[in-house]
């Protein structure tokens, strides 16, 4: 299936898109969905444990279930004082 994924600062740099397109089997993970772009974007690798995923508004473990139009969000590692 194919979802939509939002993503913000350097992963959108490093992806060129604030929205991408990703291909995940049926009933993926928020896991998987990291996982498929870390896979089609090798430069993520050294982030992708700190990039944090929220699915319909809310924060997903890697566990948890997408579907098709739901809305996928990947939050990425931030700092400050």
């Amino acid at each position: 299936m194919k979802v939509q994924v939002r993503v913000f600062a350097m992963v959108r740099d490093i992806v060129g898109a604030e929205l991408i397109d990703v291909e995940v089997p049926d009933a993926a993970t928020a896991g998987e969905v990291r996982g498929a772009l870390v896979s089609r974007y090798p430069e993520l690798q050294s982030v992708a444990g700190f990039l944090k995923m929220a699915v319909n508004a809310e924060f997903a473990a890697d566990a948890t279930r997408v579907y098709a139009g739901d809305e996928i969000v990947v939050l990425p590692p931030v700092s400050g004082g």
